[in-house]
């Protein structure tokens, strides 16, 4: 169908919806097909406010086997093959840009959404995009901490 993108795979209800960035991560692992539970992705860290931050986000997501860099990109200049991604929006908020779609849309989720996909708009995304994304790959032979 024109204009329509299909999600890469159907994502059921995450735990991490109360926190963003947890949530994002869950929703990255999920679609790389990594998934590990949050406790385990947690355990030991010092959270803030019982959260995860960003600069902690590289330490977690390296329990779950995945090598993350933060960059500034401009929408336009992400490669399709460096999705999915974790952009960070405006008022610290995460989404996960899952995959890019026909006329100038793309397909994004929200921990918030309970994993749900979305199709937004270029213009709709640009207008909360911060310019800075995570950028993830599977590590090889890495020692997941499960």
């Amino acid at each position: 169908m024109a204009g329509h993108c299909e999600p890469p795979a159907a994502m059921n209800q995450l735990p991490g919806a109360d926190d963003p960035m947890l949530g994002s991560l869950m929703l990255l692992n999920r679609a790389l097909h990594r998934p590990v539970p949050p406790a385990v992705l947690l355990e030991g860290l010092p959270l803030e406010g019982q959260r995860l931050t960003l600069p902690l986000l590289s330490a977690v997501a390296a329990r779950a086997g995945l090598s993350t860099w933060l960059v500034e990109r401009d929408l336009d200049e992400i490669p399709d093959t460096s999705m999915p991604a974790i952009l960070l929006l405006g008022k610290n908020r995460p989404c996960v840009l899952l995959q890019r779609c026909e006329h100038g849309r793309f397909l994004v989720a929200l921990s918030g959404w309970g994993g749900g996909e979305q199709e937004v708009s270029r213009d709709e995304l640009l207008a909360q995009y911060s310019g800075y994304a995570v950028f993830a790959q599977p590590v090889q032979q890495a020692e997941v901490w499960l």
